[in-house]
C-alpha cells in the first residue's frame, strides 16, 4: 500500500509529543511517519489497518506502530452521519528513536527497548494486564510536565519491552510486498480503497479518484503495486475476512457480505485462490465457530 507521508510537528520544548484528540470521528488518512507512535483509543469503534493487518477496534485498543509503518483508524459509518452524537477520544504519543540522542537506546540498560523498537516495525497490539497498566501511565503522561514526564515515558517503554502481552499486526513480508512511496496520487487511491473496500468499488470510480482514464489507471496501479486493481482489492477483502473468521462468531455468508462481496460463490473462489482453502475449512481449522 502507498500511504501518505505525514509530517509530525514537534511540541515546543518537548522531546516527544503527547496529545489527546477529542473529535466527532478520527480524521487522519492512511499515513506513515518516521516517528514511532503509541495510539490509545479511549473511546471509539471502527476498523484499524496497520500494514497489511485489518481488524476491528473498540475502546481500549492500544497499538505501538514502528517508524514508517503505514496505519489508519477508520470509524464506523454512524460517526460520519449528519447530526451524529458519536465521539472519538484518542491519546497519541509520537517520538523518534533518537529523541534523547542518537546513542541513548544503544546503552546496555536499554537493550530490551531497542529490541522492542525492532519488533514495532510490524506494529504491536498491546493486550492483557500490560495494556491495563500502561493505560494508567499514558493518562498520567498526558498531564505530567518536566522530568517526571520523561520518567513516565521510560516506564511505559520498559513495561512493554518486558512483557509478552502483545500481538504482531503486519505480516513479516509486508515491506517486500508494499514498499513505501511518497506518490501523492497513489496515496489518495489507497486511502479511498482502505476506507471503502467493504463497499462496491468499480474501476470507473477508482479511475475517477485518480483523475485518469481506466486504461491509464490500470497500467499505473500495476506498475506501483505489482498487482491489478481487482487483485489488490480482493487481497485486502480476503485478509479482512480471515480476521473476521478468526475473531468473531460469524457465519461464512455474513463474513462475505461484511467484506464487500454480494456473491457467496465469488467470495468462496477468491478466498480459496488467495488462502489455498475454502472459508469453511479455514473456519473449522481455527475452531472458532459453533453452529
Amino acid at each position: 500500500m502507498k500511504p501518505y507521508l505525514e509530517k509530525v510537528t514537534p511540541q515546543v520544548n518537548c522531546s516527544f509529543n503527547v496529545k489527546l484528540y477529542i473529535l466527532p470521528y478520527i480524521n487522519t488518512p492512511w499515513h506513515y511517519h518516521p516517528e514511532l507512535e503509541i495510539t490509545f483509543i479511549l473511546k471509539s469503534t471502527g476498523r484499524r489497518i496497520v500494514g497489511d493487518s485489518v481488524e476491528q477496534f473498540s475502546s481500549g485498543d492500544m497499538v505501538l506502530s514502528g517508524s514508517n509503518l503505514p496505519h489508519v483508524w477508520i470509524n464506523e459509518k454512524k460517526y460520519y452521519q449528519k447530526d451524529s452524537k458519536e465521539q472519538a477520544r484518542v491519546l497519541v504519543v509520537h517520538f523518534k528513536k533518537d529523541c534523547f540522542g542518537t546513542m541513548f537506546f544503544n546503552i546496555p540498560e536499554a537493550a530490551a527497548i531497542e529490541k522492542l523498537f525492532i519488533k514495532s516495525h510490524r506494529g504491536l497490539k498491546i493486550i492483557g494486564s500490560t495494556r491495563e497498566n500502561i493505560a494508567e501511565n499514558l493518562l498520567q503522561l498526558q498531564s505530567t510536565k518536566g522530568f517526571p514526564r520523561v520518567i513516565q515515558f521510560f516506564t511505559i517503554l520498559h513495561k512493554i519491552s518486558q512483557s509478552s502481552d502483545y500481538e504482531f499486526l503486519a505480516s513479516e513480508c509486508f515491506w517486500q510486498k508494499y514498499p513505501i512511496t511518497t506518490d501523492a496520487r497513489m496515496s489518495a487511491i489507497i486511502e479511498y480503497i482502505t476506507q471503502h473496500f467493504t463497499e462496491p468499488i468499480t474501476l470507473s470510480q477508482i479511475s475517477s479518484i485518480a483523475g485518469m482514464t481506466q486504461n491509464s489507471f490500470c497500467r499505473y496501479f500495476k506498475t506501483l503495486t505489482k498487482k491489478t486493481f481487482c487483485e489488490f482489492l480482493n487481497d485486502l477483502r480476503i485478509r479482512y475476512a480471515c480476521k473476521l473468521l478468526q475473531t468473531d462468531n460469524i457465519s461464512v455468508t455474513k463474513a462475505a457480505f461484511e467484506c464487500g462481496y454480494n456473491n457467496l460463490s465469488h467470495f468462496n473462489r477468491q478466498f480459496k485462490l488467495i488462502t489455498g482453502q475454502t472459508p469453511s475449512n479455514f473456519q473449522r481449522l481455527i475452531g472458532n465457530y459453533s453452529h
